[in-house]
C-alpha cells in the first residue's frame, strides 16, 4: 500500500521545468542537475517506488544529501530532514513528554502529560543525514522505527520511505561503522565516489562549467 501511494505521488508530480511528469521524467530532471549521480538518483527513486528505505554512502561533497533532499521534497509529502551528531537524543527524533497544568478551581490543579511527537513520528518521507554519527540510544530508536514502522505504543507510523546518508568508514570524521544488522533496515544500498576518484571527467567538466 505504501509503495502504491508513493507511485501515485510521482504520477501527480508538479510540472517540472521541461514539462514532464512521473518517475522517468523526474529522474531525467534530477540527473540534469546532479551530474554523474545517475546511479544514486535511480537507487533513491527505486526506494521511493518500492516504499522502502535507502542507504547512500560516500565522501563529503559528493551531493548525497542534496540529491536525496531534492527527490524527497519533490514528492510534496510531509518531510523530516535531520542531520545526526554525537549528542543526538532519541527524543529529537521521536518526541518528548510535555507536562501541562490546568486549574479547574482556585484550589485544584490537574497535571497532564502528553507526547509532543518528533519529526520521525509524523513524517511521510525522511532524509537522515550522517546516520553513522548517531549515538547508540538514538540509533536504536531510529532503526526500530524504520524496521517496524510503529511508535512505542504499536501505532502505525505514516513513514513511507527514508533515505539515510553516511561518510565511508575510512573518513576521518566517521563516528562508528554501522553493523550489518543496522544496514539490514535499508533495502537499497548505494556507494558513491567523488567524480575525480571515479575518473568521470565529463561530469566533472559539467560541474566546473
Amino acid at each position: 500500500m505504501r509503495s502504491q501511494f508513493l507511485v501515485r505521488r510521482l504520477s501527480k508530480h508538479r510540472r517540472l521545468s521541461d514539462g514532464c511528469y512521473g518517475f522517468r521524467d523526474l529522474k531525467r530532471w534530477v540527473d540534469g542537475r546532479f551530474h554523474g549521480r545517475g546511479e544514486t538518483s535511480e537507487a533513491i527513486l527505486l526506494a521511493v517506488v518500492a516504499g522502502e528505505h535507502a542507504y547512500v554512502e560516500g565522501p563529503s561533497g559528493a551531493s548525497k544529501t542534496a540529491l536525496a533532499e531534492t527527490i524527497i521534497r519533490s514528492l510534496k509529502l510531509k518531510t523530516f530532514v535531520y542531520q545526526f551528531h554525537r549528542d543526538t537524543r532519541a527524543s529529537e527524533l521521536l518526541g518528548d513528554a510535555v507536562i501541562e497544568r490546568e486549574t479547574s478551581s482556585p484550589t485544584t490543579e490537574i497535571v497532564k502529560q502528553r507526547l509532543q511527537k518528533g519529526g520521525l513520528l509524523v513524517a511521510e518521507v525522511s532524509v537522515l543525514d550522517e546516520i553513522s554519527r548517531a549515538p547508540g540510544e538514538a540509533l536504536n530508536a531510529l532503526l526500530r522505527a524504520l524496521n517496524e514502522r510503529v511508535d512505542d505504543q504499536g501505532r502505525p507510523l505514516p513513514l513511507k520511505c527514508a533515505v539515510a546518508t553516511s561518510n565511508p568508514p575510512t573518513d576521518e570524521h566517521f563516528n562508528e561503522k554501522l553493523d550489518p544488522a543496522a544496514l539490514d533496515r535499508f533495502a537499497i544500498h548505494n556507494k558513491v565516489e567523488s567524480l575525480i576518484d571515479s575518473r568521470d571527467w565529463e561530469s566533472a567538466k559539467k560541474v566546473i562549467r
